[in-house]
Order: structure tokens, then sequence, then C-alpha cells
């Protein structure tokens, strides 16, 4: 497909100011440079539209079987980080990268824009930096704005691409196909490389109050906060008689797709989605550095506890008979300011789930928690320094069963003497 004269002249204003064309060496880095930043493999540039660009810049052309050597020359060489490969049915060429997939860049741009150490003139230089790295399509697919409250952790590879479905349903305005999660404890211990770890969880599909497992709905906003990342959605069908507007963890959602529906519009759908980016944006907050707990909680209790904290969630220490609602395991956990977010999260929990003294150091060296454990010491063995992180670990929990208290006494002041 031929370029229009708008392309040919909006590419020949972006292509590097430094550049120049007055040799076969330079037109060669010239078309290397237009393939690289105007072409992918659903794009591709023909002959005709690479010598229209080249004209369009420096104000003459060569002849269409000069540009035709060089492009041959350089579909028959590999250069570091790209090849360029002839498009089918003689469509012409584009530039294939292997440096990074556009969902690698999308990550880093995420982890970037997330971080809290960065100055606005270096995120601003390091995005600049990674859009160099794909096409201008591709640029396209990175929209999407996530709100953070701390910086980027490593999460899932699934949960990221089903939050890039997310985003291109949100651009090409479809709605997002999805099955949704319960998850719950197991204390079923694998195996990893020759070494036992605890058990995690195990995944069920959530059905609605029809039988039917399977939801379409509007994507309004996606929020990465507390470790985790959220979508609010919105559906004129209510999911099991739940609100229209729905917050969803991304790590629940099951078979992502985008929808062949498009979404719901109209003036309700515009003041949801303007209230839940309003609402993410402050929740999304930075944070300082939080406390490290330890949490026993009872089994029925474990979908309250991986819609918390995540299904990286580690337990250990169990107590019961496998498959008893009333048995209990043990799991550290990292909690951010404001805590009486976490404090609210707890009452809610009941005696489900309940903060017990950190274990002794035998029982740290034994669990799953050893990673985090590293982090807190800030040293490559935990054996380091015990006496410190014992110190620190019951410091955090004194501090914040004494907070805890007193939220609860604050709560029960309005309804004293009201018996």
């Amino acid at each position: 497909m031929a370029l229009s004269q708008y392309d040919v002249e909006e590419f020949a204003s972006l292509l590097p100011q430094g550049l120049s064309c007055d040799n076969p060496r330079e037109r060669l880095l010239c078309i290397v440079e237009i393939l690289k930043r105007f072409s992918d493999e659903r794009h591709p540039l023909s002959n005709a539209s690479i010598r229209a660009i080249l004209e369009e810049r420096f104000g003459e052309t060569p002849a269409e079987n000069t540009v035709g050597g060089d492009l041959r020359a350089l579909t028959n060489n590999c250069f570091a980080g790209i090849q360029i490969k002839k498009a089918d049915r003689n469509r012409g060429f584009w530039c294939k990268r292997s440096d990074f997939t556009t969902a690698d860049v999308h990550l880093l741009l995420n982890a970037i824009r997330s971080s809290h150490t960065l100055t606005m003139h270096q995120s601003k230089r390091l995005q600049g930096g990674l859009l160099d790295l794909v096409s201008i399509y591709q640029e396209d697919d990175l929209d999407g704005t996530v709100f953070v409250d701390e910086r980027m952790q490593p999460e899932d590879k699934k949960v990221f691409r089903t939050v890039q479905t997310i985003f291109r349903a949100m651009k090409e305005g479809r709605r997002v196909r999805f099955q949704y999660s319960y998850v719950s404890m197991s204390n079923a211990r694998r195996s990893d490389k020759g070494r036992s770890m605890a058990g995690g969880h195990e995944r069920c599909i959530l059905s609605d109050d029809d039988g039917s497992t399977w939801r379409d709905e509007t994507p309004l906003a996606v929020a990465y906060i507390g470790g985790n990342y959220y979508v609010d959605t919105f559906s004129s069908k209510k999911w099991r008689g739940h609100s229209t507007v729905q917050r969803l963890r991304v790590d629940r959602m099951v078979g992502t797709r985008v929808s062949d529906t498009p979404v719901e519009r109209g003036k309700e759908i515009e003041k949801a989605k303007a209230d839940a980016e309003a609402r993410l944006r402050h929740e999304g907050a930075s944070t300082k550095k939080g406390r490290y707990l330890f949490l026993r909680a009872r089994s029925d209790r474990s979908n309250f506890m991986f819609d918390r904290f995540g299904f990286d969630l580690q337990f250990d220490q169990f107590e019961g008979e496998t498959g008893n609602p009333a048995s209990t395991a043990l799991t550290m956990v990292h909690i951010n300011k404001p805590f009486e977010l976490f404090y609210r999260w707890l009452t809610a929990a009941g005696d489900g789930v309940v903060m017990v003294e950190p274990p002794l150091p035998a029982v740290l060296l034994s669990s799953p928690w050893q990673d985090l454990l590293r982090a807190l010491l800030g040293s490559a063995e935990i054996g380091n320094d015990w006496q410190r992180l014992m110190e620190r670990l019951n410091r955090d929990h004194s501090k914040t069963v004494e907070e805890y208290l007193a939220y609860l006494d604050r709560a029960r002041g309005p309804y004293e003497g009201l018996a």
C-alpha cells in the first residue's frame, strides 16, 4: 500500500537531524533507519515509498534499481538486533527486531513510569529511548495508562499479557471477554529444582447465578496497586447481583481476550470511566516502605488472602486436616501505608485471619519466605544477622498490634453505651 503525501512528509521530518544521503554508504544507512522507524510486519514499505521519503528529506532520490539493489543487500545480511525482511506478495520490505518485543518494551515503560527514584527528566528520556526500539505503528500498541502506587515489581508473564489484552480492547473500543477465578489454599508440597516448597493455591472458575462463566465487560481503567494489577469494568448485566462497576484482580482473570462486542457507550459509561480514573489516581499515590507481618489464615479465608496480597503468597506450618475449612496455615505479608486500609481489611476478615508473632529463626530458615527476608536484611545470606532481622520483625508486629487496637477503639467509640 502506497504512502500518502502526508505520511511521506511526516516520516521525512521524523528522521534524525544529522542524517545525510550524499554517497552509497550514507544512503544505505538512511534506508535502514527508514525501515527501522516506519515499518513492521503489518506495515511494509515499498521501493517507491522509500524513494519518496528520501526525495522529501534530501531533495533528490536514487533510481529504483539503485534502491532495489540496496534492499537486496540488506535482506541478505543480518545486523545486531535487526533483520530486514521481504514481505509476502511483493508488498515491500520491513524491519524485524530481535532485541525487544513490543511486550518487552511495554513492560519496561511501565517499570519506568512507576519508578519513584527517577526524576521526570530521566523518566522521559528513558521512555523516549525505549520507543525508539519499536516502529511508530507499534508505539500505538503501547498506549494505556497504568496508575501505580510504588515501583513496579516482577509479575507473572500471563498477568502482563492480560493487561496488554485489556489495553488493546480499550484502544479498539471493544469489551474484554474472560472468566473469573476463585482460589483456595493447598497444603500439597511441590518440588522446585530438588527442594521442597510450601503449598500455594488451587484455582477454580466462578459462575454467575444462571450458571454461565464467561463475562463480556467494558474496561474503564487499569491500576497497579499494592503489588497487583486491577481493572475497573462496566457491565449493564450485573454479575452475581453486584454493581455494574466492578474492580477485578487481573491475575484472577482467565482466558482473557478482546471481545467481538463493542464497548457500552453513553453518559453513564463516561461518568463511570472518569470516576474510576480519579479513584485509581488517588489510590495510586506513592507510598513508603511498609512492614512485614505474619498472619495465620483459616482455609475458608484463602480467597480473602489472595485478593489482598496476590497469588505469590506462600503458606507453611499447616494445622488441621486437608480439605477442612477450619484448617489454618502461616504466611508472611508486606503492608504499606496507609496502614488503616490493612486494619479495615483485617477487621473484615474476622477470626479467619489472625496476626501472630514472628516464628523462631529455626522456622524462618526452613520457610518459603527466604527471598523476602533477604530483601529485608539487605544481604545475600539470611544467617548474617538474625538479631537485626528478629528485632525488625518483632518491632513491625508490636507496632501494628498497638495501632490496630487503637483503630478498633476508635471504631467502637460512637457505639459505646448504645446497647
